[in-house]
């Protein structure tokens, strides 16, 4: 381009022209490479969660569960577990046996890296025991519907996420028969919601807020919708 402006074939507005042309094709491929890249990059972070959400039970017999308030009544018995996240790791779990009688408390304490939140995960059946059974009143926890099953626990993890929405959303989210508009109306999900904050021990912590169970947990949302305006106000000027 530049010998043929020398030799006045284009002129110098067609050279700009030229270059300019050049700059957004040579971006253009650098974004779609850039692009398939991070596609590539994402592909297999997400592989866990697709493989974790098609996973087949083994076995459901679909066995009866206590009724409601009878997770008190349940025995969990955990006989010679061993566990390991690959073939290539060390195992987690070596012959782990734990009995947990009706309406016992335990706490389980240990260094970081010992096994513990890998002990409540293949509890709530998130991992499969490499060797070694988990009872629930005598009978393999995989003998039950995995639904039902997950209903007699309640867990928060290290990572635990807040959602940006009210108190009342927080609460009522993990269960999808709940809508947290109808509440108010429906007098039996009021209780168990003010039950669940009561075992919290977050009733005055709530009641001191300013919309009390309505209150946003944080305010992300303003900040987007901040965001949006300031970026957008260039536009209305």
């Amino acid at each position: 381009m530049g010998l043929q402006l020398w030799k006045r074939s284009i002129t110098a507005g067609e050279f700009t022209q030229y270059i300019a042309a050049f700059e957004m094709i040579s971006s253009t491929l650098i974004s779609i490479i850039n692009s398939y890249l991070d596609i590539n990059k994402d592909k297999h972070l997400i592989q866990k969660y697709y493989d974790f959400i098609q996973h087949k039970e083994d076995k459901q017999d679909n066995l009866v569960l206590p009724g409601p308030g009878g997770a008190a009544a349940c025995r969990i018995e955990i006989q010679d577990v061993w566990f390991r996240y690959n073939e290539e790791s060390e195992y987690i779990l070596k012959g782990i046996t734990l009995s947990i009688s009706e309406g016992e408390r335990l706490s389980i304490v240990g260094r970081n890296g010992c096994g513990k939140t890998t002990l409540v995960k293949l509890l709530l059946r998130l991992f499969h025991p490499e060797r070694g059974k988990i009872l629930l009143n005598g009978r393999d926890i995989y003998e039950y519907t995995y639904d039902e099953y997950c209903k007699f626990f309640s867990v928060i993890f290290q990572d635990f996420k807040i959602f940006s929405f009210t108190v009342l959303d927080n609460i009522v989210m993990s269960d999808m028969s709940y809508n947290s508009e109808e509440i108010e109306i429906h007098e039996d999900s009021k209780s168990r919601v003010n039950v669940a904050i009561e075992k919290a021990d977050l009733s005055t912590t709530i009641d001191e807020l300013p919309k009390g169970i309505y209150t946003y947990v944080n305010k992300i949302m303003w900040r987007m919708a901040l965001n949006f305006l300031v970026g957008h106000s260039k536009h209305w000027r």
